[in-house]
């Protein structure tokens, strides 16, 4: 059983397996009455990951709600969720598998510090983005001018805040000291989803101009219905 570059619960359930594989077929015979479990830090290990469960359904709640109150409109709420959590939860996974690590619990911590970063990112760029629409606009053109506007005026500060967040973080991919061993998974996911979080500044106008559009779109269909059964009326 090699367990060098092995996570040690990939280990304790390797040799789980292996263990009662011989039992089943008779090489290995435990004296009556007697069991084993696995103890020391894998149990603690299931322990942990089984509370951080109900840790990370609360949390994901507790930002949704959050996110409603800091922006007063569903709407933003769930096309942040939508765009970030989506867009940058699939970075997180995609470096976490880069680097073949192993799902630990620092890594889903990790996971819970990108999506408050990502939350925070979309609530500046999506309440701005509303903001443009206190006025009702009157065409499609004029809906591609604001959100194009506020786009480009949201643009720098999203990525000069995600750049020199992502930079001070980098370093710690590749330490080999002292904590380096839980430093570096919990970093894993923040790196990966800030360098996907540059496509949800696209995503997010994108998604405020699909719901413009179908907006106007339903209001002309509405006035011309409405235009048609005046004259059958009188």
């Amino acid at each position: 059983l090699n367990a060098r570059g092995r996570g040690e619960v990939e280990v304790v359930r390797d040799a789980d397996a292996r263990l009662r594989a011989a039992i089943a077929d008779g090489r290995l015979e435990l004296p009556a009455g007697a069991t084993f479990r696995w103890v020391g830090r894998y149990e603690q290990k299931l322990k942990a990951d089984a509370a951080l469960r109900w840790i990370i359904a609360v949390s994901m709640a507790v930002m949704v709600v959050l996110i409603y109150v800091g922006t007063r409109s569903w709407l933003i709420t769930g096309i942040i969720i939508l765009c970030n959590a989506t867009v940058t939860t699939a970075g997180g996974f995609f470096f976490v598998w880069l680097w073949d690590a192993e799902m630990t619990t620092a890594v889903v911590v990790g996971f819970l510090v990108l999506l408050g970063v990502m939350f925070n990112d979309g609530i500046l760029l999506g309440t701005y983005i509303q903001e443009q629409f206190k006025v009702l606009p009157r065409t499609v053109a004029e809906v591609h001018e604001r959100v194009f506007r506020a786009g480009l005026r949201r643009r720098r500060p999203a990525i000069m805040t995600n750049a020199t967040t992502m930079l001070s973080l980098i370093p710690v991919l590749w330490s080999t000291g002292r904590g380096s061993e839980l430093m570096t998974p919990m970093v894993l996911p923040v790196v990966g989803g800030m360098v996907f979080d540059i496509v949800s500044l696209f995503s997010v106008p994108v998604f405020f101009t699909w719901y413009w559009e179908r907006r106007l779109a339903r209001e002309a269909a509405a006035s011309a219905g409405l235009a048609q059964r005046v004259p059958s009326g009188g």
